[in-house]
């Protein structure tokens, strides 16, 4: 179950998706521990595809999610640094 999650995740919905549009991602994302939940809604220039297929996806998205990638792996590796040291 998602209640479950151990890692950092992150929901990415856009305004403009009719297969999964954000008031459809938010029960998934609110069943995620708060400490590991990111969630972004993209405006309604947005459709489902356009997330990773998209042609701006590559200048408007995926800087963001490089940043929030690495942030999420300096998070994972302090953290299991920590629980190594005692």
């Amino acid at each position: 179950p998602l209640a479950e999650a151990t890692i950092p995740m992150l929901i990415v919905s856009a305004k403009g998706d009719r297969i999964c549009p954000p008031a459809a991602a938010r029960p998934a994302f609110l069943h995620l521990p708060e400490e590991l939940r990111s969630w972004w809604v993209l405006d309604e220039g947005w459709g489902h595809l356009d997330v990773i297929a998209g042609q701006q996806a590559s200048t408007q998205l995926n800087p963001r999610l490089i940043d929030w990638v690495s942030a999420q792996r300096w998070r994972c590796c302090n953290d299991r640094s920590a629980a190594h040291a005692s």
